[in-house]
Order: structure tokens, then C-alpha cells, then sequence
């Protein structure tokens, strides 16, 4: 078997491309990347929705006539600081809940049924959202937001193991550029066009319009998705043999891909500190994101002080930015390596440690230039260019270690990153309360630098891209062989 993880392969491949102009893997990955945008349009859309759904918090030091013209703006709801925290994290209880459901799913039954029934779902909750938030209160909104959490948590599992199975080694590092980094153009359409939805000129105010237009369009993917997507290359009716042949024989794979009647090595799994060094920093990543989708609205609306659709726009570009960037370092990445230019966990340290210690000085120079919103926005745009170089270092980590379990590890994988998803908006609610004052972000601030830098030292150590030794230790049909690491 190829593996993803072998430095003298990894780039280079021994067989012919196939020469149509459009071929299945593309399709796969555009439907897969449009699949995660909405993914993500619908994840972030809450965080603009309720800074138009929530009447402005009361900084110190202000008055009643401070105060008055920016309630007048609108605003339905008096809902606290920590409040707002509850339901902001509402959608992540939900989304690890399944995460590891949804590895597994796919690992068994094909991403098929996963990925696209997933975004349906999503959609078709969220379109529920005003009517919970009006009709039941915040309660019932956490409720809505949790069950959409639920259905999002398996597509990104999901969609993992669909790239495991459809994309070869030589391929992987450009196309999960172009695939996964579609959650940051979600997250800057979902922030950017939520602004001007919420002033549609509807009863009561138009912030429902983000909910109804956006869940509307999730459901209504599951129709190209059930039509044009099948599980595997060795599966799909329509498939050429020129690329068939190239994804199966890159693979090493003759008939099928990989057996899902493998025993999973637990033990090793569990206990791997390489695999497990990936999903910490991929972890401390998500933390500086999660901090940027859940709460950066909020900050640029009560420190900051721009308006509903400034701050929609202005919150979306460093996600525009990660988007654009993502691209690139995974194309740079697959190509530095082709060329020999470096080996491949080289390219992924170079590039891990630009998506981890940008952000960490882009997080510390904010709390430096507290009085100057020009800058803290062109410093969180730096902050999301440099993010997005992590697509061209380890995002794909678990799949070069352990390619055959890619649905569990990926499963695994995003339960413990999304954590950060509920932790995050929780802390920030503690830290920040009801003071929007600067020197209560910059601590927020601090702890996300701290967070980047320290989880990139730690796979600056113990980073690693060779195939684990478990990986192979049943045979196709299930049966236990020796274990490599004891051979």
C-alpha cells in the first residue's frame, strides 16, 4: 500500500493522469467543498444574527443617554452577556456530540449518507430558529441550535473519510486546500451577507431573513449532492477507467478501497502520541478560530463600535483572507515537496508555524494598540492570512498516519477540536461579563496567542508523517496478524 506519510512518494505520482476535462474527484471536491461552506454559513450566521437580535449591552461609565440611540437601532431581545455565551455555544454541544458518529458512520456505511443528509438537516433546523427564539425564548433557541449541531457534527467526518477514499497521496495537500478551507468563504459569506439580511424589511425586524434564506439553501443541496456523489471511485457508474485506475493504483488499492470489516486498534490509537500531537495543535488552531467566529462580532460592535453592517463585512475579511491563503499554501506545499524543495513534515512545520505564531503576534500587538480600530482590523486581517497556512501543513494529518481508520481519527479528531467551539464562547463570556472594555478582550487575546504558540512547540517536537505501525495490523478480511510494532 501507498502511504500518505512515505516522504520519498508523497507528491510524486508513477502513474498516468487521467486526460478528461471533467473528472469525478473534481466533482467530489467542488460538491464537497460547496457542502462545508454551508456547513459553515450556517454554523457562524447566529454569531451577526444575534448582535441584530439582541438590544446593546450597557458599557461602564455610560448613561441612559449614552445608551439611548444605540438601543433605538433595534434589537428584540435583553438577553445577558452570559446568556448570549449559553446559546452561541448551544451549537457545539451538539456538533462533538456526533462527531465521532459520523467518522464511524462513514468508515462503515460510505460518506454518501452522511455528508449530504447532515447539511439537510442543518438547513431544515435552522429555519426554525425564529420561531424558537419568539416562541419559546433563549432556552428554546439553545434547544434549535443544539439539533442543528447535531446534524453538522458528521459532515466534516464525513467528508474526511470521502477525501481518504477518493483523493491520492500525490493530490491530497492541494485538493484539501481547495475542499476544507471552503469553511472560511462560508464563514465570510454567512457573516458578510447576514449583516444586510437582518434589515430586511420584515414584521418586527429582518434578522429572521439570515435563518429562513440560508436554511432554505442547506436543505436544497442534499438534491445535486444524492445525484451526482458516490461513495468510492470503484462504485461510481460513471467513472472513466483512465481515473479510476489512477486513484485505485496511487492508493494501492486493485478492487476497493479500504475494508471496513478492519479490527481498530483501540489501544494504540488511543495511546499514539503522534497522532495525538496532530489533533493538539489542530485543537489549538481551532481555538483562535472559534474566537474569531463566535465572538468577534460582538467585539467589534461593543468596543469597537461599528455598526450591524460594517461589522458584518469587517468580521467576514479575515475569514476571506484565511479562504484565499488556504489555497495557496496547500498548492505551495504540494508543490515544494514535489519539487524536493523540502520533505513533508518539513513542509507541514513551515507552514504549521505560520498558521500558529501569525496569529500569536497579530493577538498580541491588539492588546498594544487598544485606541486605534484602524489597525486591530488590519491586524485581524493579517490574523486570518496567516491562519490559513495551516491547509498546506498537518490539516490532513490523521490521514497520513493512519489512512485506513480516517473516519475514526477524523471522528476523534474533530470531537476534541470542536470542544473548543463550546469551551470558547463560555470562557470569553467569563472573562469579558458585562465589561466591553479593552482590557477585558485583551486577556482573551493573550490566551489565544498562548494557546497557538504553545500547541505548535509541542508538534515542533513530537510532529510526525510516517504511517503508524497499527494501521496495518489486521488483514483485509478482519483477521489479526502480528503486531508490526512488536516485530
Amino acid at each position: 500500500m501507498a502511504s500518505a506519510g512515505n516522504e520519498n512518494v508523497e507528491g510524486i505520482s508513477s502513474v498516468p493522469r487521467p486526460k478528461e476535462w471533467i473528472q469525478q474527484r473534481y466533482i467530489v471536491a467542488a460538491m464537497g467543498a460547496i457542502c462545508i461552506m454551508m456547513q459553515y454559513i450556517l454554523k457562524v450566521n447566529l454569531s451577526v444574527g444575534i448582535v441584530a437580535m439582541v438590544k446593546p449591552l450597557r458599557t461602564p461609565g455610560s448613561n441612559d443617554t449614552d445608551t439611548a440611540s444605540s438601543e433605538d437601532e433595534g434589537g428584540e431581545f435583553s438577553w445577558s452577556m452570559e446568556l448570549q455565551g449559553h446559546i452561541l455555544a448551544a451549537y457545539y454541544y451538539g456538533y462533538v456530540a456526533t462527531q465521532f458518529f459520523g467518522g464511524y458512520a462513514a468508515n462503515r456505511w460510505g460518506g454518501k449518507v452522511v455528508v449530504g443528509p447532515g447539511i439537510a438537516l442543518t438547513g431544515f433546523f435552522t429555519v426554525f430558529s425564529p420561531i424558537a427564539a419568539r416562541r419559546g425564548g433563549p432556552w428554546s433557541l439553545f434547544v434549535v441550535r443544539v439539533l442543528e449541531g447535531m446534524c453538522s457534527g458528521v459532515i466534516l467526518p464525513g467528508m474526511h473519510h470521502m477525501f481518504s477514499v477518493w483523493f491520492p497521496p500525490c493530490e491530497r495537500s492541494a485538493f484539501s486546500g481547495m475542499i476544507f478551507s471552503s469553511l472560511y468563504f462560508g464563514t465570510v459569506i454567512g457573516m458578510a451577507a447576514s449583516g444586510p439580511l437582518s434589515l430586511w424589511p420584515l414584521e418586527g425586524g429582518g434578522w429572521p431573513m439570515i435563518f429562513y434564506f440560508f436554511g432554505v439553501l442547506g436543505v436544497l443541496i442534499i438534491i445535486p449532492w444524492w445525484i451526482l456523489i458516490f461513495d468510492s471511485p470503484a462504485t461510481h457508474p460513471h467513472i472513466s477507467e483512465g481515473e479510476k485506475n489512477f486513484i485505485l493504483k496511487e492508493m494501492g488499492k486493485e478492487e476497493k478501497h479500504f475494508d471496513t470489516k478492519r479490527e481498530v486498534p483501540w489501544f494504540h490509537l488511543l495511546t499514539d502520541i503522534h497522532l495525538w500531537t496532530g489533533i493538539t495543535f489542530h485543537w489549538g488552531t481551532a481555538w483562535v478560530l472559534y474566537t474569531m467566529l463566535s465572538d468577534l462580532p460582538t467585539y467589534m460592535k461593543n468596543v469597537l463600535y461599528f455598526d450591524i453592517q460594517e461589522l458584518s463585512f469587517l468580521s467576514a475579511l479575515p475569514s476571506l483572507l484565511t479562504w484565499i491563503s488556504s489555497i495557496i499554501s496547500g498548492i505551495l506545499s504540494q508543490w515544494l515537496r514535489k519539487k524536493n524543495y523540502v520533505s513533508h513534515i518539513a513542509a507541514y512545520k513551515i507552514f504549521n508555524g505560520i498558521a500558529a505564531l501569525g496569529p500569536t503576534v497579530c493577538l498580541i500587538v491588539i492588546t498594544q494598540v487598544q485606541s486605534d480600530p484602524q489597525i486591530i482590523v488590519a491586524l485581524l486581517a493579517l490574523n486570518g492570512l496567516a491562519a490559513g497556512a495551516f491547509f498546506g501543513g498537518s490539516y490532513v494529518n490523521h490521514i497520513d498516519l493512519a489512512v485506513n481508520f480516517t473516519g475514526i481519527t477524523s471522528g476523534i479528531l474533530h470531537t476534541v477540536l470542536n470542544s473548543s467551539g463550546i469551551v470558547t464562547p463560555l470562557v470569553i463570556a467569563a472573562i469579558v461579563g458585562g465589561e466591553q472594555t479593552m482590557e477585558r478582550w485583551a486577556i482573551v487575546f493573550y490566551l489565544g496567542a498562548g494557546i497557538s504558540a504553545g500547541t505548535y512547540l509541542l508538534y515542533l517536537v513530537f510532529g510526525s508523517v510516517r504511517e503508524r505501525p497499527w494501521n496495518n495490523m489486521n488483514d483485509e478480511n478482519g483477521r489479526r496478524i502480528q503486531d508490526p510494532s512488536k516485530a
